[in-house]
This record gives C-alpha cells, sequence and structure tokens, in this order.
C-alpha cells in the first residue's frame, strides 16, 4: 500500500509525495492522519497528511520511500480530504499550497531536528587539534550532549554555527535526526461501564480510590464527559499518582480528536436570506440555529471579515452562552478541541473554518455571502461562496446564504431553482442620486454638490451625524505640469505618484517610494504644478472648511489603531465620519442620519467585470443599516443600468441587465474565466513566457478557449516587478487545464497567480 503525502509546512509547486506503507502501519494509516516521512536528499524526517491510500503509486516504484511512523490520528476525514483537492483543482492551486496555508498550524506534536555525534569527537583526529573558538565550544557542547536540538545550537552559538555543523556533516562526525517533541494535552473520557469501575475502586488503596473517585466524578459531571488532564487532576490530593492508574487499568482512555458523526442524510436544497440590516439578518439565523438544529448538531457561521465577527458576537453570546465559539485568528488547534471534545455547536469564523472537521456539522451559513472578500484574491485563494456550496454538498449539510442583496452566483442560482429564497419586505430606503454633471455646469468645483452640503447642514444643526464614503485616500491621485501635460511618475513603477498632504509627500500607491512635492516641472522648468483629482484628505478639508467647529473622524485600513477599531455613532453626536469601504464594516450606522457616496463612479470604473455589482453591493449593504435614512449617491453617469437599479435598490433589474451583458460577453456564470498574472523582474521575460503557455493552451484546446493577452496589467510595474495579465474564456473544465498548468509552473522563470471565476453549476 502506498500513501501520498502533503509535506507539512512546506509551500511547493506540488500536489502529493508518494511514500510505501510499511506492514505494521497499513491498518493505522488512515486518511488525514499525520505522519512522519524522509524528506530530502539526507532523508531527513518531516511532518506530512495523508491525503491518498492506493495500492499503486502513479510513478517508479523503486524510488519510494516509506512512512516512518504515525504522529497522531487523522486530523480530517474524506470529505474534508476531497474539499482540498476540489478547492485546489478548480482554483489552479498545488495541494501543497493549499494545505499549508490552511492546516499547518494544526499539528500538536511536531517533529524537531536534532544533531547526532556518530563518533567520539575526543578521540585524537587532525582535524581538531588546532580547533578553537565557537568551532571548539560546539565540538565540546555536542560531545557532552551526545544528542542535541538544532534550535539548542543556535540558542547557544548563534547562526554562525550552522556553517561549522555543515562542515562536521561533511566528514561525516555527526549527522541531522528528527525526533517527536512538543507533548500534546491529553483529553480523557471514560472508558468503561459503572461496574467495572466500582470493582476498579475497590481494589485501590484509600487514599487513592478518594482520588480516583473525584476524578471521575468530574468527568461524569462534566458537559460532554471529556475533560484534559490538567483539569482532571488539580485541587485533588494523589490526583497524577490516581489518574495513571485509572488509565494503565482501562477505566480512562485518551479521547480521540475527532469524533467524525453525521446527522443529515439527505442533499438538502441551499437557502438564500436577504434584506434588513445585518442584525436582523442575525437575528433570522440566531432563529434557524434554534429552532432548525438537532440539539447535539453543529452550526457553523463564517464571515468575510474579523469585525464583522466583532460586531455580532455579543448577540451570539445572549443567545447561545457557553455553546458559542469565537475563532478570532488565533491557534487553529484551539478550534478543532473547542468545537470537537467542548462541546461547542455554535461557531463563528472566518472561510479557513471550511477546511476544519467539525463532527456532527448541521447547518453552514455564509453571512454577508455578497461581500467581495469572500471571492479569490491575494488574501484569499478561493471563492468561499462555491467552497460552502461543496462542503454543504459533501456532507449533506444545510446551507444558508445571507446578505442585504444575492451575489451573482446566487442570484444565477436561485433563478435556476437550485436556491431557495425566502421573501422578505423590501428594503426600506431613501436614496437620492445626484448628478454632478450639473454641478460642474454651475461651476462646482468641490467634491459635495450643493443638495449634499443642504442636507449636510440641515443634520449637524439637529445634532445628527453624518457619514460619507469615498473609495480613495489620498490628498490627490496624480500630480501634472499645467504647461506641457507632464504627470509625476514613480521612478521604479512608472506609476503616477498621489500627494499625500498629511506628510506633505508624493507617494508611489505600488511600491511605496516617496518622494519631496515638486516646486518646478523637470521637463520644462514651469512652476505651473497642479494637484489633480481628490480622495479622502481634500474631501475631510473641503467638509472642515464648510463646518469648521464639527469634529471629523477618519477610518482608513491602513490608518492608525484609532481609525482601524469598531466605532458606535451611539456614542457621538453633531460628527462627520469619512472613510473608505472600510467604514462600512467599521462604523456602526444606527445614529448615523445622512449616508453619502461621494463618486460612486469609482466602483463602477474599477477594472474588473463585476465592478457594477460591487457598487450595488456597497449601497445596498449601508441601505440595509440605514433603514430609511437618507443615502446620497453622487455620479457622472446617472443613466447607468447600476445606479438605475440602486435608486430603488431593485437588484432584480439589475441582474436583468448585468446578465444579458455578461453572456453577450462570455464571462461568467455563462463561461468559466481565468486570469493569470505573470510577474517578473525583466519586462521582455515576463511577456515571453505569458506568450509560451497562450502557445501551450492555443496547440492543445484550440478554439475551445478565448485567450486574451498577454498584456500589461492594470499596474504594469511595482518595484522592479513587471506584470502581464492573461485571460482565458473557456466551457472546459478547470481539472482539464490544471495538468498543463501545473507542468508549466514547474518550468516557469516568472512568478504566476491564478485568479479564477468559476460557474457555479460546477458543484
Amino acid at each position: 500500500m502506498y500513501g501520498g503525502i502533503v509535506i507539512d509546512r512546506l509551500v511547493l509547486n506540488k500536489d502529493l509525495f508518494y511514500y510505501k506503507i510499511p506492514r505494521s502501519l497499513i491498518n493505522a494509516v488512515q486518511i488525514g492522519s499525520r505522519v512522519a516521512v524522509p524528506f530530502s536528499g539526507k532523508n531527513e524526517l518531516y511532518s506530512g497528511f495523508v491525503f491518498d491510500i492506493r495500492k499503486t503509486p502513479p510513478h517508479d516504484t523503486l524510488k519510494v520511500k516509506e512512512i516512518s511512523d504515525i504522529i497522531e490520528e487523522p486530523l480530517f476525514g474524506k470529505n474534508i480530504r476531497d474539499l482540498f483537492i476540489f478547492t485546489a483543482t478548480q482554483y489552479l492551486l498545488p495541494l501543497h499550497f493549499l494545505v499549508n496555508q490552511y492546516i499547518k498550524t494544526i499539528g500538536g506534536k511536531r517533529l524537531e531536528k536534532y544533531i547526532q555525534c556518530t563518533t567520539d569527537l575526543q578521540k585524537p583526529d587532525k582535524s581538531f587539534q588546532k580547533t578553537k573558538g565557537i568551532k571548539k565550544e560546539l565540538i565540546d557542547y555536542l560531545t557532552e550532549n551526545k544528542i542535541c536540538s538544532l534550535s539548542s545550537i543556535k540558542k547557544n552559538f548563534g547562526s554562525t554555527a550552522l556553517q561549522h555543523i555543515q562542515d562536521l556533516e561533511q566528514i561525516g562526525v555527526i549527522r541531522r535526526i528528527s525526533l517527536k517533541a512538543g507533548k500534546t494535552v491529553r483529553y480523557l473520557t471514560l472508558a468503561c461501564g459503572t461496574e467495572e469501575t466500582k470493582k476498579m475502586l475497590t481494589g485501590m488503596e484509600k487514599k487513592l480510590s478518594r482520588s480516583a473517585s473525584s476524578i471521575i466524578e468530574r468527568l461524569e459531571n462534566a458537559k460532554t464527559h471529556i475533560l484534559d488532564e490538567k483539569t482532571l487532576v488539580r485541587r485533588i490530593k494523589y490526583g497524577r499518582a490516581a489518574l495513571e492508574i485509572l488509565l494503565k487499568e482501562n477505566i480512562l482512555k485518551e479521547a480521540p480528536l475527532l469524533i467524525q458523526k453525521t446527522i443529515n442524510t439527505e442533499l438538502q436544497v441551499p437557502q438564500f436570506i436577504n434584506g434588513g440590516s445585518l442584525k436582523e439578518r442575525n437575528r433570522q439565523i440566531i432563529r434557524q440555529i434554534q429552532t432548525g438544529v438537532a440539539s447535539e448538531g453543529k452550526a457553523l457561521i463564517i464571515f468575510p471579515e474579523l469585525a464583522l465577527i466583532e460586531r455580532v458576537e455579543e448577540e451570539y453570546r445572549e443567545a447561545f452562552g457557553d455553546d458559542l465559539f469565537v475563532w478570532k485568528g488565533t491557534d487553529k488547534r484551539n478550534f478543532i478541541k473547542d468545537v470537537n471534545m467542548m462541546g461547542k455547536r455554535v461557531i463563528l469564523a472566518t472561510p479557513f473554518s471550511l477546511f476544519i472537521e467539525i463532527s456532527q456539522l448541521e447547518l453552514i451559513v455564509v453571512a454577508n455571502a455578497s461581500s467581495r472578500y469572500f471571492k479569490q484574491s491575494d488574501f484569499l485563494p478561493f471563492n468561499a461562496l462555491i467552497v460552502a456550496l461543496k462542503r454543504a454538498s459533501l456532507e449533506k449539510t444545510k446551507l444558508i446564504f445571507s446578505s442585504a442583496l444575492p451575489e451573482d452566483n446566487i442570484f444565477f442560482l436561485m433563478k435556476k431553482g437550485l436556491i431557495q429564497q425566502e421573501e422578505k419586505a423590501a428594503l426600506a430606503t431613501n436614496i437620492q442620486i445626484v448628478d454632478m454633471r450639473s454641478e460642474f455646469k454651475r461651476k462646482n468645483r468641490k467634491m459635495l454638490s450643493k443638495y449634499f452640503e443642504d442636507q449636510m447642514k440641515n443634520i449637524l444643526e439637529k445634532g445628527g451625524n453624518v457619514a460619507l464614503l469615498l473609495n480613495r485616500k489620498a490628498y490627490s491621485t496624480f500630480v501634472m505640469c499645467r504647461e506641457c501635460g507632464y504627470v509625476i511618475k514613480c521612478p521604479a513603477c512608472e506609476t503616477s505618484l498621489y500627494y499625500d498632504k498629511e506628510k506633505n509627500k508624493t507617494v508611489c500607491p505600488t511600491c511605496g517610494y516617496i518622494a519631496n512635492p515638486l516646486d518646478i516641472c523637470p521637463r520644462c522648468k514651469s512652476p505651473n504644478i497642479r494637484y489633480f483629482g481628490g480622495g479622502v484628505q481634500k474631501l475631510i478639508e473641503q467638509v472642515k472648511d464648510l463646518f469648521p467647529d464639527v469634529p471629523v473622524i477618519k477610518m482608513l485600513s491602513s490608518g492608525k489603531a484609532s481609525e482601524r477599531k469598531i466605532l458606535d455613532s451611539k456614542n457621538y453626536s453633531r460628527t462627520v465620519f469619512v472613510g473608505t469601504e472600510f467604514l462600512v464594516s467599521h462604523l456602526l450606522l444606527d445614529n448615523v442620519d445622512l449616508f453619502g457616496f461621494i463618486s460612486i463612479d469609482m466602483f463602477l470604473h474599477h477594472f474588473a467585470f463585476d465592478a457594477a455589482l460591487n457598487a450595488i453591493r456597497v449601497v445596498s449593504e449601508v441601505a440595509g443599516e440605514m433603514e430609511g435614512k437618507e443615502i446620497i449617491v453622487q455620479t457622472y453617469l446617472p443613466e447607468h443600468y447600476a445606479v438605475n437599479a440602486i435608486q430603488n435598490m431593485d437588484y432584480k433589474l439589475f441582474f436583468e441587465e448585468e446578465l444579458l451583458i455578461r453572456k453577450e460577453l462570455s464571462y461568467p456564470p455563462f463561461k468559466n474565466l481565468i486570469i493569470l498574472t505573470f510577474k517578473g523582474k525583466k519586462n521582455y521575460e515576463t511577456m515571453e513566457n505569458g506568450l509560451k503557455f497562450k502557445k501551450i493552451l492555443q496547440k492543445e484546446f484550440g478554439k475551445e478557449m478565448e485567450i486574451l493577452g498577454p498584456s500589461p496589467a492594470g499596474i504594469p510595474k511595482k518595484g522592479e516587478y513587471y506584470f502581464y495579465e492573461m485571460s482565458i474564456k473557456t466551457n472546459l473544465t478547470i481539472n482539464k487545464i490544471r495538468p498543463i498548468y501545473l507542468e508549466f509552473l514547474k518550468k516557469k522563470t516568472v512568478g504566476i497567480r491564478p485568479e479564477v471565476h468559476l460557474s457555479p453549476l460546477i458543484i
């Protein structure tokens, strides 16, 4: 038998390494087991996860090494294994990359590297006679300890000792080995019935019998009948001795980390809950859990941002008390322990939790499902909605999507009848569209329209609060000479520099290059330098000019800690909040009386095929929170179909137009779209690699795919790196393209980042 292994903590462009399973381990090795395997030319032991077990390996058996040992019982089962493989396949990700990004920190026991002497270093040896300094001290240390950890050598002798270690290795007097280290906390449970336990207790010494009875009583009174050994013996006299006897006599046993039980047996149709504020949608979810989840069942609610978890935690805590587990980005092993062993039934977490084994999982909820942070990006290598659909189908788990309006894949599946919509009352909206072209004709060059100014004045005079969203941070977006048209650019990236007025510097938005602002044009020597465009800094300046005695609070994701925390508008009066889209998730809008989108066009003009969806999405999120209070949307494109839909928050009208356009242009969900970004230090070489891969695909698939590019990316250069993009539209399944892509990765001389948009019908 052979096992396909993902090596722990190694991010490689590789799926699996195959190892022979020795006879002694054939019945013990399972999918999800953590094993020790020899790796690299020196055959050092590494930890790895078992993803495949088969009778024959996919390559020459003469070169196959053996699994050395089992480190830990399975940390996931076949469904999670299949979910990893599905995600890696559909999003063009090597398994080693995906697995190590999501479960590399859940191992309890670890393998630590040690140095072992293979000979007596104190014997006369010409090579050691003249040794002095650190090398001599190191030899004495190795001689005294025989086996010592590499980490202890670094700690005692510094990083320079590593070169001496290599020298000693080359002459064969020491070798590197790996040993199990780091004791995992044991969780214990009763292993036998009452009669056997009583019989055992009567045969023990009196003092130990009392201690053993206390230990058993603690276990019986525990909610889950499982406790860690420290809790079991705390403040019990002779507790440790009694515990060891109970284990030896098999009265107690070590509880498995995972108890893989399922509840549902039939695939259920996913649901969509829309409308209302985040609070209202969460109340609906809480009711669904209270009425629809069995007493032993579990519910997983995933959020796109930790900030949203922070906003709703108190409400869930009131509903579920000690049954609630909230993951805030810390140790993933605690997630498994608390959920699977300590009886936590309701879990609030981020998308990584989709890859964690959860026993008796009955419900998955994707909260704020339309959020762009659930889609594939630099921070998330897959679309969480598609992966949630897949997990629900694998485990026959009930699935709910919740958001102010449906995401495009959700709407498409609703039209196909594959997702049920829970009908709710339409959003109470009061949205005013302001045509900024009229303001320009009236020679109003400010960022706020006259109507907006008047409404702000009325609200602030009554002591109300106002929030302004502008999805751009800088004071100005580019600096230009009005005489010759020269635009000041970054010398490294060739990106237009923006002006940061707070720092009085010109800054590159891509590589961070900083320079002093220019007074004279370097091309024509004219002093007629002007700052164009505008962001949050300029907006704040204009607000302060209009309302000098009104407090203004800036809210940016990249700002100071005070600008990044969640603010409750109930704690403020007669205040203006100004920020980017970050403001939507970090400001509670209950006491905001007027909300303004300074330029919805920034969303509409973003270079992405779903830019219009992003525009209506962010307005819908705000509309749900504002509950009928006025929202002003400023635009130079009032006739745009997305702006028309925003006017009445009519998402059906929006999707009717949006899907027609996408179908005509062969965009998802009608075809799969793959965007490959090629990155390299040499401009021509980067483009050439894109062209090579294009030729390979054209030769293999011909007219079955439409390939655009490679062409310079939206930001063609960042620092010393050049970027080219290539778009592929096809009805072919991704698993046909992936082997060719991974083969090309082995030969590449530049980096490649995939962005995959799938039709949801793949599930």
